[in-house]
């Protein structure tokens, strides 16, 4: 399949989400752009920045205890949904969601750090692991923005074709029509189940 757009044919299943996306995945490595001490100094500053950010989900939604900081607390919090007309959310669930799923990111960086920085093996049960933690914390989201994994997948979908028409190119990538992205985005949001 090379683009976003194959014929299904009689008897052939329609391409997968997984294999649309992949379509636009890039299949070049410019590695000689970074150096690896640079690349493993930044791994590790995000991995301790999640690592945080996890103490504070932990604090939040499991009750433990951390020092709590000083100022204003985040005890009573909810956001209305974009675009307009959207409902009013309880921000505690969104929340919960959306750092969640940035502290499962965290723990696929620290694989891929310890792979490089200590020289072990990738760990794939792990990985995918967290993978499907990630998706956990995404349901929850999604939960909360009233749609579905599939809802999500063809949007980004749309978008992805918008972006790269007959499948990844390095041009295309860099000289993206911000515009049309947001267009296809919000009314993907719009759309009712």
């Amino acid at each position: 399949m090379s683009d976003l757009n194959p014929e299904v044919t009689e008897g052939r299943a329609a391409p997968t989400y997984i294999e649309l996306a992949n379509v636009t995945m890039s299949d070049q490595w410019h590695g000689a752009n970074i150096a690896k001490s640079h690349f493993i100094l930044v791994l590790h500053k995000a991995v301790r920045a999640l690592e945080e950010l996890d103490r504070i989900k932990k604090a939040l939604f499991y009750g433990r205890e951390i020092e709590p900081g000083s100022g204003p607390t985040i005890e009573n919090i909810d956001f209305t949904l974009t675009p307009p007309g959207m409902k009013m959310v309880d921000g505690r669930r969104l929340i919960h969601g959306l750092i969640g799923g940035a502290t499962e990111a965290g723990e696929k960086l620290e694989a891929i750090l310890n792979a490089l920085d200590n020289g072990t093996e990738l760990d794939l049960p792990n990985i995918l692991e967290e993978v499907g933690d990630g998706l956990w914390y995404d349901a929850a989201v999604l939960r909360v923005a009233g749609k579905t994994f599939e809802d999500v997948q063809t949007v980004n979908i749309d978008k992805l074709k918008a972006r790269f028409p007959n499948g990844f190119t390095a041009f295309n990538a860099n000289n993206r029509n911000l515009d049309v992205e947001r267009q296809i985005l919000v009314d993907g949001a719009q759309k009712s189940e």
